[in-house]
């Protein structure tokens, strides 16, 4: 199993209460769920993660969160939490089996690597948090993060799972063909 070691970012005592328990948080996801989110990851995206452990800082901010390194939120709703945590999990396994998105500006490639991620992003959400609390994430990165992750979320939406599902292999296709070259 993938181990996930959740750290403060601060002992700042103005923002250690809210970092305390946002880490408790994560933790609290991760000892109920980790197994689950490790499974429907792997399962959906075809991949399995490179990594064994990984340390997840937890912090105050009104930044994003991030993936190299992870860096989660603390001062966001529970509800929301798991789907973050997800959602920078998945970029850790496309990364992790070096798929590489690219766009024709660079700009774009936010919106790119998020049109990918979402692919499969929605369908472990589903599998395993309901479609109640998939539309809550969504929701929350659609109206709450730059515009990007609305663009993406709007075009994996037009889509059916089997055509999300095709369209992701699509893109790992292409990815074996050009590392063949």
């Amino acid at each position: 199993m993938l181990i996930i070691n959740f750290i403060k970012d601060s002992d700042r005592k103005d923002l250690l209460g809210k970092i305390e328990q946002g880490l408790q948080e994560y933790q609290d996801i991760w000892d109920k769920d980790g197994n689950r989110i490790i499974e429907a990851i792997e399962s959906i995206s075809g991949l399995k993660f490179k990594e064994n452990e990984i340390n997840a800082i937890v912090y105050v901010s009104s930044l994003n969160s991030r993936s190299f390194p992870l860096s989660l939120i603390a001062d966001i709703p529970l509800t929301i939490k798991p789907g973050l945590l997800v959602h920078e999990l998945c970029h850790r396994i496309l990364s992790g089996n070096r798929l590489i998105i690219r766009a024709k500006k660079y700009k774009d490639l936010s919106l790119e690597i998020h049109k990918v991620l979402n692919l499969i992003f929605y369908d472990i959400l589903i599998d395993l948090y309901g479609e109640k609390k998939t539309k809550k994430t969504i929701k929350w990165e659609s109206s709450s993060r730059s515009a990007v992750y609305k663009d993406a979320w709007n075009w994996v939406l037009s889509f059916n799972k089997e055509t999300r599902s095709k369209k992701f292999k699509n893109f790992m296709d292409k990815q074996s063909l050009q590392e063949k070259l």
